[in-house]
């Protein structure tokens, strides 16, 4: 009988820090967080990692939006979407609207998001790793 084999999922969220050189330049680092503080930026880091013999397809990340964390950004935008209502559609940003009661529906903001999502466009290969990374401000 083969041993048991899978596709395993991991975060890691690391805070921000800017430091400013003598000469003035921006140094950009991002460690552990022992404490944050509203308006701390988080560095939200998604992994899978194929620990099969075969490559995997159909695969996503799904992860929720803490509610003391607003989305801010992603740099990895190939098969990116967002939710706004718990997980349940998603959808670019710019497409997805709020409604309101008695009125029309506003667009919605970065401040709307509940979930993000990455449709994986290709299989991941045997042994293979797959990471994409989200912004988020501590509310």
């Amino acid at each position: 009988m083969p041993a048991f084999q899978r596709v395993e999922f991991s975060q890691n969220v690391e805070v921000e820090t800017v430091t400013t050189g003598a000469a003035g330049q921006r140094k950009i680092s991002f460690s552990a967080p022992e404490t944050v503080v509203p308006g701390d930026r988080l560095r939200f880091t998604l992994q899978l990692d194929n620990q099969t013999s075969e490559s995997a397809a159909g695969l996503k990340f799904v992860n929720p939006i803490p509610p003391e964390v607003r989305f801010a950004s992603t740099d990895d935008m190939a098969g990116f979407s967002v939710s706004i209502d718990g997980g349940k559609t998603y959808g670019t940003l710019a497409g997805l609207t709020v409604p309101v009661a008695g009125a029309a529906a506003r667009p919605a903001t970065v401040d709307d998001v509940t979930h993000v999502q990455w449709v994986l466009p290709e299989p991941l290969a045997a042994g293979a790793v797959k990471k994409v990374t989200f912004f988020g401000i501590v509310r």
